[in-house]
């Protein structure tokens, strides 16, 4: 419940996410609900529902390529999902099933540290004067072109 901005707008049930900041006395009653559903494996309709908009990102606006959809979904969802997230998350890492190279979709961690990582093993292997497998280079090769 911390870690919900207070800038989000309201879902289509027009409760605003300040309200999960300044309401802690939810969160005892939340988590019974959120063991309810994932006890049962169901959730309420309205909660897998969301109203989509499109949202303009620069360009000639009559083209539909120049917007990006948003979903605004219940803030009670919103936080359950975040919930499971980071409780399987949580799991993934204590059974050792998340492999030091992967950077996608965790914290801290994006295609620059993945770069940055790879330019560092090139660099060792180089200096010690081992040899370099192929693939990674050919990989190097390729994201070159996205940077320029």
């Amino acid at each position: 419940m911390r870690n919900i901005k207070r800038s989000s707008l309201p879902g289509p049930d027009g409760y605003p996410p300040m309200l999960l900041k300044i309401c802690h006395s939810l969160a005892q009653p939340l988590s019974v609900i959120f063991t309810s559903f994932m006890s049962t494996g169901q959730v309420p309709l309205a909660w897998k529902q969301a109203t989509v908009m499109p949202v303009f990102k620069g360009g000639i606006a009559s083209d539909p390529s120049n917007y990006r959809p948003i979903s605004f979904t219940l803030v009670f969802s919103k936080l359950m999902e975040r919930v499971v997230v980071l409780d399987m998350l949580c799991y993934c890492k204590e059974q050792g099933l998340i492999s030091k190279q992967q950077h996608g979709f965790l914290a801290r961690r994006s295609t620059v540290t993945n770069m940055l990582s790879c330019m560092n093993d090139w660099t060792c292997a180089v200096m010690n004067r081992s040899s370099i497998s192929k693939r990674p280079l050919i990989l190097c090769v390729t994201l070159s072109c996205f940077v320029n």
